[in-house]
């Protein structure tokens, strides 16, 4: 009963998954309240919902930006979020260079450069009370040593995936990075399966 007692009193670790429509965006509270936000959805409709997702919890900031990679669902909302929201620590993305020259990198490219972070495998974001968000693979480099030849042409294949774990419990998260296969008869490399081994 005590363990038990014990396991209730841990503060939680709360994982919100956005409804940005076609994107993502996902807040990340760790139990000593340090925020990771992973991505900000598309235009307007990812920071609407990332801003009023934050103000409904009652979180003045985040610590840390991770963009998984550059598609326009997935970093369209930052502008806009960066006019409200600064990281406390920083802005973490996979580096320069990109086929994704659209209007939406060009924006993320002019709002966020005081704040970026290049991440590499095995870097490892505290999130308080023993929970983290480990950099598991980015730009096809594994935190394990493993590489992957990316097509330059491919930009769901140079995705951030990260790990996040609080105890027993553990949740991967990789922007679009692909699991091999043929959706719509199109043949992607196998890369997310690696990641979970």
């Amino acid at each position: 009963v005590n363990q038990l007692e014990e396991r209730q009193e841990e503060p939680p670790l709360q994982i919100f998954i956005l409804d940005v429509g076609q994107g993502d965006a996902t807040l990340v509270i760790g139990p000593d309240g340090r925020a990771l936000l992973i991505d900000g959805g598309p235009p307007k409709t990812g920071a609407e919902a990332v801003l009023n997702v934050m103000a409904d919890k009652g979180i003045e900031g985040v610590d840390w930006i991770l963009l998984t990679h550059y598609d326009t669902d997935h970093i369209g909302g930052i502008p806009e979020i960066l006019e409200t929201l600064r990281p406390r620590v920083g802005l973490i993305d996979r580096g320069n260079g990109t086929t994704e020259e659209n209007r939406s990198y060009r924006g993320y490219l002019e709002t966020a450069a005081a704040f970026r972070i290049t991440a590499r495998p095995g870097d490892i974001l505290p999130l308080g009370q023993g929970a983290s968000a480990t950099v598991i693979v980015v730009n096809g480099r594994y935190s394990d040593g493993r590489r992957i030849h990316l097509n330059p042409e491919e930009e769901n294949e140079s995705s951030i995936g990260l790990l996040i774990r609080y105890g027993n419990f553990s949740y991967f998260t990789a922007g679009d990075l692909p699991g091999g296969g043929a959706p719509g008869g199109y043949e992607t490399k196998e890369m997310e399966s690696w990641a979970a081994e």
